[in-house]
């Protein structure tokens, strides 16, 4: 339990900025992690969250964001890539 709380702290990182990546996740595992993992990093803003081109999953994400006032938006760069500037 513990071994993945924390890989769920730092899914990975590149160029020292927590990066989520919804690959390889179902739906509802997303649901259950997401909301943890922006808080234990809210401190290392950006957050990307890679979704990918699934409207679902970006859905998702948007819906948990939006339940918690917490402001997401879609990278100019990758429309795959949701990123939160603070929490």
């Amino acid at each position: 339990m513990i071994h993945k709380f924390l890989d769920i702290r730092v899914n990975y990182q590149m160029k020292g900025k927590p990066i989520y990546d919804c690959h390889q996740k179902r739906r509802d595992e997303v649901r259950d992690e997401i909301l943890n993992w922006i808080y234990l990093n809210q401190h290392q803003t950006p957050l990307e969250i890679i979704t990918g081109n699934s409207e679902g999953m970006k859905g998702v994400v948007r819906e948990i964001c939006q339940q918690n006032a917490i402001l997401v938006r879609e990278s100019w760069i990758n429309g795959g890539i949701l990123i939160i500037d603070r929490v």
